[in-house]
């Protein structure tokens, strides 16, 4: 029996200018590992609204990858929502005074700039 992949759920604006950045930045890195798929709620079907599914898929994620560098209120909102998570990944800022979230949750892990 195959052991079922890590959902890693991302939260970033659907804005088409972020489409290269997930397709090529996020879904590519990800799809390298063998036991881990990426997901936007964009991509999945569903009856729940899209509010519910979202906090639903934050649930049941393993991995939550969150780009946090246009500073969206929506993705800032659903990243702070459930503070049970485990593990959050997130793009990186500038510096320390561009990051709402600095110090509020642990543990994160920033991707380095360069």
């Amino acid at each position: 029996m195959e052991k079922p992949k890590l959902f890693a759920f991302v939260l970033m604006p659907f804005d088409p200018s972020f489409d290269d950045t997930y397709k090529l930045g996020i879904k590519e890195a990800v799809s390298q590992f063998d036991d881990m798929f990426a997901e936007r709620v964009d991509e999945q079907m569903y009856r729940e609204g899209i509010l519910e599914r979202i906090y639903r898929q934050i649930e049941i994620a393993d991995i939550i990858i969150a780009d946090m560098t246009d500073q969206n209120p929506n993705v800032f909102y659903e990243v702070t929502r459930f503070p049970s998570m485990s593990t959050l990944m997130k793009w990186p800022f500038d510096n320390d005074k561009t990051c709402p979230t600095k110090g509020q949750r642990s543990p994160t892990k920033n991707w380095p700039t360069s």
